[in-house]
Parts: C-alpha cells; sequence; structure tokens
C-alpha cells in the first residue's frame, strides 16, 4: 500500500515540476528566437575575422610596396560590399517577390519592411559576401 502511496506523491511532484517549467517557458517569451540571433552573430563576426586572416595572408604574398593596397583593396571589399549588399543584394537574394517563379527578389531593398528578426541574417549573409569578395582581391594581387 506504501508503494501506491509513494507513486501518486511522485506524479504529483512532476506534476508540479511540469507546471513550473510550463510557467517558466512562458515567463522567458520568445528564448530560443534570441538565442538564434545571438548566434548567427557570433558566427558572423568569426565569418568576418576571417577577412583579416585573408588580408594577412594577402599582404603576405605581394611585396613589400604594394602592402599598403593589398590591406586597402581588403578593407574597401568589405565597406564597399556592405553598402551594396544593404541596398541590393540582400533583397535579390532573400527579398519576397510577387512572382511565385522569379529567380530573385522584388522587394526589401535597403531593407525596406524587412522585420527586425533579419537583421541577424543580414549581417550573417554580408560577412559572406565580404569574404567572398576578398578571394577575387587576393587572386589578383599584384595583377591589376
Amino acid at each position: 500500500m506504501s508503494a501506491i502511496l509513494n507513486g501518486t506523491a511522485v506524479l504529483a511532484r512532476l506534476d508540479k515540476l511540469d507546471q513550473g517549467v510550463a510557467d517558466a517557458t512562458k515567463a522567458s517569451g520568445d528564448l530560443g528566437g534570441d538565442v538564434d540571433i545571438g548566434w548567427m552573430i557570433l558566427c558572423g563576426a568569426l565569418v568576418f575575422f576571417m577577412q583579416a586572416g585573408f588580408a594577412l595572408l594577402e599582404t603576405g604574398g605581394v611585396r613589400a610596396k604594394n602592402a599598403g593596397s593589398a590591406l586597402a583593396k581588403n578593407l574597401l571589399d568589405g565597406a564597399i560590399g556592405a553598402i551594396l549588399y544593404y541596398l541590393v543584394g540582400y533583397a535579390f537574394s532573400y527579398g519576397v517577390s510577387t512572382n511565385p517563379n522569379s529567380f530573385i527578389g522584388s522587394a526589401r531593398f535597403a531593407l525596406k519592411d524587412a522585420p527586425t528578426t533579419e537583421y541577424a541574417t543580414f549581417f550573417f549573409q554580408w560577412t559572406f559576401v565580404a569574404t567572398a569578395a576578398t578571394f577575387v582581391s587576393g587572386a589578383v594581387a599584384e595583377r591589376l
């Protein structure tokens, strides 16, 4: 008989624990979305640090007189890439289109009408755009 009472007590405690977890989840709001955004920003920053690594690699591969121009090209890759990706690139990649069969997006130029939850996605994708542009910069070092 005491085993049945102990089993009932355990079930009652599990119900209380389940209710506590539900209350904590409700109080935390959308914690999962916040963690996702933080993770995307962290990963984007790590990808952007690749930009510095490629700048050092490219600078080491050119003559000393061209080191300044190699570093300037890498800096401009990131800066101009950010502006252009903000103005048109993100809209082409992820913008909503009125035509379901369209190849590129036709809305959200300069992030207009984009929800704030997409800003982290924009940053993450821009870091890859900037890094890809740096590949070309390194490939044409001392050739242009």
